[in-house]
């Protein structure tokens, strides 16, 4: 682990909340789902080279919770491995990167990055803004990697539209709800 990463896991585990922390109904009951759900999710022995087993164990909480009908991933790697994540209803739309999109006018529910697309705000105005719903969401991973990661996370925190942003450290959770004001979250799972 780089000095880089040792620091900002320190300083995200001093600042971050969990259950008892939390004012958002919507941030409070996602949290709580999401752990049980984690919790029930121990056996599972799903491999990447991606993230690591706790870090499965999170996001197949998260995608189990939010139960996304339409999912965009967007990576330059084998994306085989996502599939055993979703449940056999949700439609998944894969593509190498943005420019690659066959039907950019279909909206999705959730749309994973994969590593090699942190993003910054001109592109999510540009490339991802098109695709999403009110009821959509958004995970970058390894949002605190390097300082450019954590650059590009911050000013990507600062658009309107995004209500509510969630950083779990490994990755980050963006939502549309305009029913939500606008509030940013460090969640400890």
């Amino acid at each position: 682990m780089s000095w880089f990463s040792f620091k900002e896991r320190v300083q995200f585990l001093w600042h971050s909340k969990n259950a008892h922390g939390l004012h958002s109904p919507f941030v409070f009951a996602f949290y709580n789902a999401v752990k049980k759900l984690e919790k029930s999710s121990s056996k599972v022995s799903l491999k990447s080279v991606d993230f690591s087993k706790k870090e499965i164990r999170l996001l197949l909480a998260i995608i189990h919770h939010l139960k996304p009908a339409s999912t965009l991933i967007i990576s330059a790697k084998e994306t085989s491995n996502y599939k055993s994540f979703f449940s056999k209803e949700t439609k998944l739309v894969y593509s190498k990167s943005f420019n690659e999109l066959l039907n950019k006018g279909l909206k999705h529910d959730m749309i994973i990055l994969s590593n090699e697309h942190s993003i910054s705000r001109e592109e999510f105005l540009a490339n991802i803004q098109p695709l999403i719903n009110n009821e959509s969401v958004v995970i970058i991973p390894h949002i605190h990697a390097s300082k450019e990661a954590e650059t590009k996370w911050e000013s990507l925190l600062k658009e309107k539209s995004i209500r509510i942003s969630m950083d779990l450290f490994f990755v980050g959770l963006i939502f549309f709800r305009k029913e939500s004001t606008k509030q940013d979250f460090l969640l400890r799972f």
